[in-house]
Parts: C-alpha cells; structure tokens; sequence
C-alpha cells in the first residue's frame, strides 16, 4: 500500500492523503472538528438577532462540504435542510432535532 500526504492545513486543522488500496486510488481528507463541534453548541443557544431575524442553523465540516460540491447537491437547498435535520448531523446544529 502506497500513502502520501498531500497537503496539511494547520489553521482548518485538516490534512489529505492519497493512498492505494486493493488498486484503487483514494484521496482522502481528514479534520479535526471537535472544536467546530463546540462551537455549534454554543451558537445554537443564541436567540434570533433582534433586528434581521437570523440566527444560527449549522455548521458544515469540510468534507460534507466537498462532498456536496462533487455530488451536485451545494445549491439544493432542500438536500441541505435534510442534512441538517439527519440524526447523524445533529452535533453540527447544536443537538437540535429541529435546526429550523
């Protein structure tokens, strides 16, 4: 097996490596998101802004983000919303069942 590592991000604490397996290439990204995590948990207790309404929803890990991009979904708004109401992506709204 063949590994390399491509690039490494210190400040998004992300790093992509390329490695074969089995004769197929990946190319795969890796961040830490613990601190994003955290973070989601304290915006989701923020009341709606007074004047414009808007508050928090989510946040979006790197690799959700790529993979919406290459799998045609980045502008689809109802694919996002259920992203974001998935029980898997919960830790990215704060825990709320319901982020809207």
């Amino acid at each position: 097996m063949y590994r390399a590592i491509l690039d490494v991000v210190p400040e998004a604490r992300r790093v992509t490596i390329y490695h074969e397996e089995d004769g197929v290439t990946y190319i795969e990204t890796r961040q830490q998101c613990d601190h994003l995590i955290e973070a989601a948990k304290v915006l989701a207790e923020v009341p709606p802004d007074p004047e414009t309404g808007l508050r928090f929803v989510c946040s979006i890990d790197d690799a959700t983000f790529n993979r919406a991009i290459l799998e045609g979904w980045f502008h689809d708004k109802a694919a996002w919303r259920r992203w974001a109401r998935d029980r898997d992506n919960r830790k990215w709204n704060g825990g709320r069942e319901n982020p809207f």
